[in-house]
């Protein structure tokens, strides 16, 4: 009886071990995801931080928002790395706990406020109402929970004399990409402006999310009324006189990708929308949402792709959500002469993650995008747009790009730890070769002296 009970104990323990592990994998992946997304998109975080700080009413400076962004997004990526690899397990499950604590108490404030429409706890990757957010951070609170109780149930997937170099290397990894993606753009390019996507199309609502209606004809003849279905039953003879018909809303269409984008001349008074999104010429849009705060440092640069651009009769303008003044600042202090129009401003820190960014299309189409310091340089401009084979830029492959991105840190580390272990080898065999000489030598020299001390004893 007591071997039955010792057995049934050891199985419940075996599946408890089991599952939570699965509760940490869980947890670590979604940690990984969270603050991977974060640090491809460091400025949609700043936007988003920016948001709950206009709610609070809080005036943080830029520069502190951004290295708060790239705080939480190395926090989080870093805590399920950790997770994943079984590193400081104890202190790790504590700091994740209290980490999604603190992550469930603010969701739980902006579901009963709503200061914000989304969280952005995933970014443009994966957008979650309210709710969503809530309910998953429950979830994962509950997991953290039975992971930071049975912390020791872990199971290790590396020794600690190769921690060190994940610790790291990923602490050094996170901050290399934040960098990067600040500097430059999104490794992944998440939203509905990245290259190869046709605006007109993300303007527009898919097929296969059309909202559904059921319509109903009425008809009257002698007092009497019939109800027939508009696209099945056939009309009535015409001795039956129409009297109405009857919508009624059977299932909500979705929404369109792409919302509130338009191009507006304010000097003319002018629509540019469909002008520029339907030329089947190139056009460059340089975009910046804040004229007051771009940076004023490239102008000349700018200025000679607008005389490019006109040299070769491409389109260019300027797109900004400023007000006058900041405009009328912009073009007093570059010398801008191409026209600047006036668009949406979450739409247009949506396009490109710069300010100024530069967007290159092509009937409609998002062939090339650059950033404030990488803009196309004038070898890149030496010849025509059609010579330049930016145009063969094809749609998006989201799988592809994000195991580029998960490749860029697991190929790395996996050659890190192998050279470790090398090294190591190497090291404790030198080590063991040492001892094994001096062990050597010490048994020489003991031979030596019993052979000695053996033959005194024969003298005597």
């Amino acid at each position: 009886m007591k071997a039955l009970s010792q057995l049934f104990h050891q199985k419940w323990q075996g599946i408890a071990v089991l599952l939570t592990n699965v509760a940490r994998f869980i947890l670590a992946v979604t940690l990984v995801f969270s603050g991977a997304v974060k640090l491809n998109d460091p400025i949609g975080t700043v936007d988003k931080l920016q948001e709950y700080l206009t709610a609070w009413n809080l005036p943080i400076p830029h520069d502190i928002v951004v290295l708060a962004a790239v705080a939480l997004g190395v926090l989080e990526f870093t805590l399920g790395v950790y997770l994943v690899f079984g590193i400081g397990m104890r202190k790790t499950s504590r700091l994740a706990l209290a980490f999604i604590i603190v992550m469930t108490l603010l969701t739980a404030y902006i579901l009963a406020f709503n200061p914000v429409e989304d969280c952005g706890c995933f970014g443009d990757a994966v957008v979650l109402t309210n709710l969503q957010t809530f309910l998953k951070n429950l979830v994962l609170l509950v997991l953290t929970a039975i992971v930071a109780w049975k912390w020791q149930w872990q199971v290790k997937l590396l020794t600690s004399n190769t921690s060190w170099i994940l610790s790291l290397f990923t602490i050094i990894y996170a901050l290399i990409l934040s960098y990067h993606c600040i500097k430059y753009l999104p490794v992944v390019d998440y939203r509905p402006f990245h290259i190869g996507a046709s605006i007109p199309e993300g303007m527009e609502v898919p097929e296969d999310q059309q909202p559904v209606y059921e319509s109903k004809i009425v008809y009257e003849k002698d007092g009497q009324r019939i109800t027939l279905d508009a696209n099945e039953d056939e009309d009535p003879d015409s001795t039956w006189q129409y009297v109405e018909t009857q919508s009624k809303l059977v299932k909500e269409g979705g929404k369109a990708k792409i919302t509130n984008f338009y191009i507006y001349d304010v000097d003319n008074d002018m629509d540019l929308t469909d002008d520029i999104l339907y030329d089947e010429g190139y056009t460059f849009l340089l975009v910046s949402p804040d004229l007051a705060t771009a940076d004023d440092g490239i102008t000349d640069r700018i200025n000679d792709i607008y005389d490019y651009s006109m040299a070769h009769g491409y389109g260019f303008y300027g797109l900004t959500a400023s007000d006058s003044a900041d405009v009328s600042h912009w073009v007093d202090h570059t010398g801008a002469e191409y026209p600047i129009c006036l668009g949406d401003g979450p739409t247009l820190k949506n396009m490109v993650r710069a300010n100024p960014g530069l967007i290159l299309l092509h009937g409609g189409k998002v062939v090339m995008k650059w950033s404030d310091h990488v803009l196309p340089t004038e070898e890149e401009l030496d010849k025509p747009l059609e010579e330049t084979g930016w145009d063969e830029q094809g749609e998006r492959d989201l799988k592809k790009q994000t195991t580029k991105l998960v490749l860029m840190f697991f190929v790395p580390l996996l050659c890190l730890i192998i050279i470790d272990r090398i090294a190591a080898r190497w090291a404790f065999y030198r080590v063991m070769r040492q001892k094994t000489k001096k062990i050597g030598k010490e048994h020489q020299v003991n031979t030596i002296n019993d052979k000695l001390n053996n033959s005194k004893t024969k003298e005597k």
